[in-house]
């Protein structure tokens, strides 16, 4: 099996993987763990990604902020069977560096076409470390004096409408449960800190 960062102190032993059943995005695994104190664990969930890019990041995540309100899609999620709102996001695909995803996962999910010196970098995101192995780059986007593409047609399943919200909004959603999605209250949380940072 290939050793990955960490492999030599980690307090965790993978002792075998067994294939339950995979896409083309993921490959899921019933993993026999074992540990400190006797813990084992003969058929843990580990949900892995087909691709990685660079730095082991799986996917991207962009913030589109025009006139200083953020831009937020509602989506329906199957699993959770509920409607949120959440930022654009999505794979990295093969030989695709991170900023080209970001451009063109934006484009594809809100019909904004804007040039890479338009980004900013926010961090990284785990969404959920304990079964899914994935790592995704946050981006913020200006697209003040941009109008999107028309029509959009987005082929992902659930995605509804985009909607530009101020912080305080976005604050009040979350509150409310109208933002539950961590990738994007991460994002919005780095985007803030940023913003705050800089103002003072």
């Amino acid at each position: 099996m290939e050793e990955t960062e960490g492999d030599a102190e980690s307090p965790v032993l993978l002792r075998a993987r067994r294939l339950a059943c995979e896409n083309t995005v993921f490959s899921v695994y019933l993993d026999h763990l074992s540990g400190a104190g006797g813990v084992d664990i003969p058929r843990y969930l580990s949900v892995v990604p087909k691709h990685e890019a660079e730095h082991g990041i799986t996917g991207v995540c962009i913030l589109p902020i025009k006139s200083r309100r953020l831009g937020l899609i509602r989506i329906f999620r199957h699993p959770m069977r509920r409607w949120g709102w959440e930022a654009p996001k999505g794979f990295v695909e093969f030989g695709e560096a991170l900023e080209q995803a970001a451009l063109r996962e934006l484009e594809e999910e809100t019909g904004f076409v804007v040039q890479a010196d338009r980004l900013r970098t926010l961090g990284l995101i785990t969404p959920e470390a304990g079964v899914i192995k994935a790592r995704i780059q946050a981006f913020a986007a200006q697209i003040d004096d941009l109008t999107a593409r028309q029509p959009i047609e987005v082929a992902e399943l659930g995605h509804d409408k985009i909607r530009f919200f101020s912080l305080d909004e976005i604050s009040r959603l979350i509150l409310e449960g109208g933002v539950e999605d961590a990738t994007t209250l991460a994002a919005v949380f780095f985007y803030s800190s940023i913003t705050n940072s800089e103002s003072n």
